[in-house]
C-alpha cells in the first residue's frame, strides 16, 4: 500500500504537473494547491483533538465478499521517457478478447484491469490464459481480506479531499485510515506508528484496482451517494483556473501526465518538446542542440526529450480538463467556453481586508489557509466572507 510520504509526494507531483499548463499569474496559487493536497493527507496518526471522530464498530466488520469481481491486471508497455510513443496493449486490444462476464474496468497509462465474475468455462483463469496466447500478459489481483481494517473518520476539516472535491461532497468531511495485518489476526489500529494508509473516500469507493475489501467500498460508495454536492460557480471557476490551456488527449484520459497544452497563439510558437518557448526558430535550434550535446550519453532520450513540437491546434472544448473534472461530479454539465477562454484570478490578495486567501471548496469561499494545525477561515475581518472578484477592480473603482 502506498506510505504516507509516498502519497505526500505522489500529491506535490499531481499538483505541479497541473500548474504547469496554469498562467504566469496563477502559478502562485497553484503552488497553495500542490500544499493544500499534501496537506490534506495527513500524518500517520495525526487526529484532530476532539474533532476526528472514529465511528462504530462496524467499521471493523471485513468478512470477504465472495461475489465480488475477479480481477486482473493488465501490464502495458508505458514509459516516461518514452511518453510519445504508443501504449500496447490499448483497451480495445484487450476488450477483444474478454468473455461476456468480464469487461475492461479502470485504465491507466502503465495498467489496465479487468474485472467481472467466473462464470463456466470462463473463469478469470481462462480470461489470463486467452490473453497470454494473445501476447498480452495478465496477473490475477488480490483483493484484502478480513486482516485488513478500514476507518471511516469524520470531523471538521477531517476529510482528505482536494479542492477539486465539489462542496458538500463526502471526500471533504471523510478521511480512511487503512491498517494491514501481517498475518496474525486483525490489525491493532491504536498502534503508535498510525495507520499504513490515509486515502480519499473517493479513492475507496471507485476501488480502482479491486484491491479493498467489499463491504468496505460499498459502504464509502452508500456515503457518497447520501452526499450533497454543489455545482458552485466559485468551484467551478476555481477547477478551470487549475486546468487553464489543459486538454485531454482524446476526451476520456483525465491523466494530467498525458495532456496535451494549447492557448491562442501557440500555432506560431517555436516550442521544444520540454515545453520551453523561444521568440525565434533560430533560438530554439540552439537549445535543441545544446541539450542533445549535453545527453549525447544517450543521443535517443535527447532526441525524445527535445525536438520542436509540431506546432498546436485548437482543442475542443469538450476534451478541456476542466470541464471533464466537472463532468466527473455533474454528467450533465457542458463545457464553459468563457472560463476556457478566462478562468479569472487565482490565490491572491482579498479585495476588502488584503490577507492572502485561496479557494476551498470545504466553505465553498475564499479561506485565509493556515498549518499545523490545517485551519481554513472566510470570515473576513472587514465583515461577511474574504472576497476576490474574478479580475482585478480598476483604478477608481
Amino acid at each position: 500500500m502506498t506510505s504516507y510520504r509516498e502519497a505526500v509526494e505522489a500529491a506535490r507531483r499531481l499538483a505541479a504537473s497541473a500548474a504547469s499548463a496554469v498562467s504566469d499569474d496563477d502559478l502562485a496559487g497553484a503552488g497553495h494547491a500542490a500544499d493544500a493536497i499534501a496537506g490534506n493527507i495527513r500524518a500517520p496518526g495525526s487526529v484532530d483533538n476532539d474533532e476526528t471522530q472514529t465511528q462504530g464498530a462496524d467499521m471493523t466488520d471485513q468478512a470477504p465478499d465472495l461475489t465480488a469481481d475477479k480481477v486482473a491486471s493488465v501490464e502495458t508497455n508505458y514509459r516516461w521517457d518514452r511518453r510519445s510513443e504508443p501504449v500496447h496493449p490499448t483497451p480495445a486490444e484487450v476488450a477483444k478478447h474478454l468473455p461476456a462476464n468480464f469487461r475492461v474496468g479502470d485504465v491507466q497509462s502503465w495498467r489496465i484491469i479487468v474485472r467481472g465474475k467466473d462464470a463456466e468455462g470462463a473463469t478469470l483463469e481462462d480470461v489470463i490464459a486467452t490473453l497470454a496466447k494473445a501476447g498480452i500478459t495478465a496477473k490475477e489481483v488480490e483483493r484484502e481480506g478480513i486482516e485488513a481494517v478500514y476507518q471511516f473518520r469524520t470531523g471538521k476539516d477531517a476529510g482528505s479531499g482536494s479542492f477539486l472535491s465539489p462542496p458538500g461532497n463526502a471526500a471533504l468531511s471523510y478521511s480512511i485510515y487503512g491498517y494491514h495485518s501481517s498475518g496474525r489476526g486483525k490489525p491493532r489500529t491504536n498502534r503508535s506508528s498510525g495507520p499504513d494508509t490515509i486515502m480519499s473516500i473517493e479513492s475507496l469507493a471507485e476501488d480502482e484496482g479491486g484491491y479493498y475489501p467489499k463491504a468496505s467500498v460499498e459502504r464509502a460508495k452508500r456515503i457518497i451517494a447520501a452526499a450533497h454536492a454543489e455545482m458552485s460557480e466559485l468551484w467551478v471557476r476555481s477547477v478551470y483556473r487549475y486546468f487553464n490551456h489543459s486538454y485531454s488527449p482524446d476526451g476520456i484520459d483525465r491523466n494530467v501526465s498525458n495532456a496535451v497544452f494549447w492557448k491562442p497563439g501557440d500555432e506560431d510558437e517555436y516550442k521544444c518538446s520540454c515545453r520551453k518557448v523561444f521568440d525565434t526558430q533560430q533560438a530554439l535550434i540552439g537549445h535543441i542542440a545544446g541539450k542533445r550535446k549535453t545527453l549525447s550519453f544517450d543521443p535517443e532520450f535527447a532526441a525524445k526529450m527535445h525536438h520542436r513540437e509540431t506546432p498546436a491546434k485548437p482543442q475542443p472544448p469538450e476534451h478541456h480538463l476542466g470541464y471533464l473534472c466537472v463532468k466527473r461530479y455533474f454528467p450533465n454539465a457542458t463545457p464553459r467556453l468563457d472560463l476556457i477562454a478566462d478562468p479569472g484570478r487565482g490565490s491572491g490578495p482579498c479585495d476588502k481586508c488584503g490577507e492572502q486567501v485561496q479557494y476551498e471548496a470545504r466553505h465553498d469561499a475564499w479561506c485565509v489557509v493556515k498549518v499545523q494545525p490545517w485551519s481554513w477561515n472566510p470570515d473576513c475581518p472587514k465583515g461577511g466572507h474574504h472576497e476576490r472578484a474574478m479580475h482585478a477592480p480598476k483604478e477608481g473603482q
